[in-house]
């Protein structure tokens, strides 16, 4: 990872987040930030699904240098 760098990555797709191994993964509902969290976060998503928690989820994964 280049100091001064970031990546945005929108995805479904939990292998790609897992290969990438964020720094952060945010729960989008509606364009607004529904949910913080890590690797673990987007698990729980793939585990329990998108459902009723927001009409149009999605699962954003990006990489925050110190």
């Amino acid at each position: 990872r280049a100091q001064g760098t970031a990546f945005i990555v929108v995805s479904h797709y939990l292998q790609l987040i897992e290969q990438l191994q964020p720094d952060a993964v945010l729960r989008l509902d509606q364009g607004c930030i529904a949910q913080s969290g890590g690797l673990e976060l987007a698990r729980e998503i793939a585990r329990s699904g998108f459902g009723p928690k927001a009409t149009a989820p999605t699962a954003a994964a990006h990489t925050v240098e110190a």
